[in-house]
């Protein structure tokens, strides 16, 4: 059974209620995250596009009850790959977590991968979820697009993320929600931090692993997530991705597209489960 928009917005409230946020500063910058749950198996979440770790709170509230689980944002200030990758191991350090799964999605993916290239003793798994290594061509169009994005006019930027929220969830019964929740944020976060998140996404593709080689040794379980109708890599960058990983096992989600942690909630979360507990 779907829950109503209205129904979500409960879960949202009683979810911060429960969650109150933690702060640390590391890397120059101040860090929002959530802590949860308990035990010796840890779970760390990054949220696509570098938001808050609130994004993934229906994730989280599922894998609490079996994981300990902290979900980090992305400061507004951090412009460097490197800057993350030290605000995390200090998050970790911060909470006594040695070492912990990497659950990113999308942005957050990235993060995942550069982490586990920079502290592989840290890293216990990978779950990669709507990521891929793009194509020498478009990485190169979005190098030399991104510096553009931040110039847009602030009410046509709006107007774009609002109306890319409204196509990526197309027909979900909680798009009202979904939107209202996700363009909030964006209009949060305001033009320099976009930059900033932006600049990040840019320097996290340079430090992307190009070959097994690159990994140095780290052969930990990975979960690939993808999406049918994955609109944010095609289908020979997600290949790519995959021989990156030859042992990576692959879900693949029926009918869901970028954000699958959001349309198919219940099939991520269970998806999830069954990695970690194996």
């Amino acid at each position: 059974m779907t829950e109503s928009p209205i129904r979500l917005s409960e879960q949202l409230r009683l979810f911060r209620e429960a969650h109150p946020p933690r702060h640390l500063d590391a890397a120059g910058a101040n860090w929002e995250y959530l802590s949860a749950g308990q035990g010796g198996r840890a779970v760390v979440l990054l949220p696509g596009g570098g938001g808050a770790g609130e994004d993934m709170f229906t994730l989280m509230a599922g894998l609490e009850t079996d994981f300990r689980v902290l979900a980090i944002g992305c400061p507004l200030a951090i412009t460097r790959t490197q800057d993350v990758m030290d605000g995390l191991a200090a998050i970790l350090d911060h909470e006594g977590v040695a070492q912990a799964c990497l659950l990113g999605q999308s942005l957050g993916g990235a993060f995942a991968e550069c982490f586990m290239l920079r502290y592989p003793e840290r890293t216990a798994s990978l779950v990669l979820a709507n990521i891929a290594h793009f194509g020498k061509l478009r990485a190169a169009f979005i190098r030399g697009v991104l510096p553009l994005i931040p110039r847009l006019p602030r009410w046509l930027a709006r107007r774009r993320m609002r109306s890319t929220f409204n196509r990526l969830l197309k027909g979900h019964p909680e798009k009202e929600f979904w939107v209202s929740f996700l363009s909030a944020e964006i209009e949060q976060v305001g033009p320099v931090g976009m930059s900033n998140r932006l600049r990040c996404l840019r320097d996290a593709m340079d430090g992307f692993p190009a070959s097994r080689a690159d990994l140095l040794g780290w052969n930990g379980p990975v979960l690939l997530l993808e999406s049918d109708n994955e609109t944010g890599f095609t289908k020979r960058e997600r290949l790519a991705l995959r021989r990156l990983y030859p042992n990576a096992e692959v879900h693949v989600f029926q009918g869901a597209g970028h954000l699958s942690f959001i349309t198919q909630p219940r099939e991520f979360e269970a998806a999830v489960r069954r990695f970690l507990n194996r």
